[in-house]
């Protein structure tokens, strides 16, 4: 058990809640949305409605995230994780099965230095695709204006027309939870085209490998951090995966 402050109007409350670790890795999305006038040059700034240990950011703190220093004296909060069931239907079984998926959402400050970093990222793997003429072949995470059954019926029509092919389909059980971290590391400093991470970019690898989290139940169960959790200006559920 370890115990969390939580800033609220009243003062700093405190409570005990149990700190879980994680040594795996944090997928990022990245806002598409059309950009306002006003955030004009931030188009990877998003408000965020959700609730969480700290209130939601504005453009003042957005533009503090674009000086490194800042980034390196930031202390990154703890993840809420909770599950989330979803009902798909099986052919092959002939009925609905309940699945579930663990879902962890950052603060409201750590979601904004992530989403900065997470666009400049983006271009350089951008940049990559484009120099290896491979960027009709890449389409995960990437803002294409396109869903999954867009990409699945261009194939089916190139298999149609160049018959016959060899469709491989396949799912990787734990992806994102048995990446070999130095790989990774070694890939980051390869885009970004460094032989070691800067201190800001370190800080923020460093939290997306080896990341805490509260279960947002036991949050639940501690009357006063709930009660200051509430109290916070988000106003949505908890994020669903996208």
């Amino acid at each position: 058990m370890q115990s969390i402050e939580v800033q609220t109007d009243g003062g700093v409350r405190s409570g005990s809640v149990q700190l879980y670790e994680l040594g795996s890795r944090v997928r990022i999305n990245s806002p598409n949305s059309a950009e306002p006038k006003h955030l004009s040059g931030f188009r990877w700034f998003a408000h965020r409605g959700y609730r969480h240990f700290d209130r939601q950011v504005g453009l003042s703190f957005a533009k503090k995230v674009l000086k490194s220093d800042f980034v390196m004296r930031h202390s990154f909060s703890p993840l809420i994780h909770y599950v989330k069931s979803e009902k798909r239907y099986k052919p092959e079984d002939h009925k609905t099965k309940a699945k579930d998926r663990s879902i962890m959402f950052a603060s409201h400050r750590d979601a904004c230095i992530l989403s900065y970093y997470s666009w400049l990222l983006n271009k350089r793997l951008e940049e990559t695709y484009a120099s290896r003429d491979i960027g009709e072949n890449v389409i995960a995470y990437r803002a294409l204006g396109k869903g999954n059954y867009h990409f699945a019926s261009d194939v089916y029509r190139y298999a149609h027309s160049n018959a016959p092919v060899a469709i491989l389909a396949y799912d990787v059980t734990k992806f994102f939870d048995t990446l070999d971290h130095r790989l990774l590391k070694a890939r980051l400093r390869g885009l970004l085209g460094v032989e070691g991470l800067s201190e800001d970019w370190f800080k923020v690898f460093r939290f997306m490998t080896k990341f805490r989290f509260v279960r947002l139940d036991d949050l639940r169960a501690t009357p006063i951090l709930f009660e200051a959790y509430r109290e916070k200006r988000g106003t949505q559920s908890p994020p669903s995966p996208r």
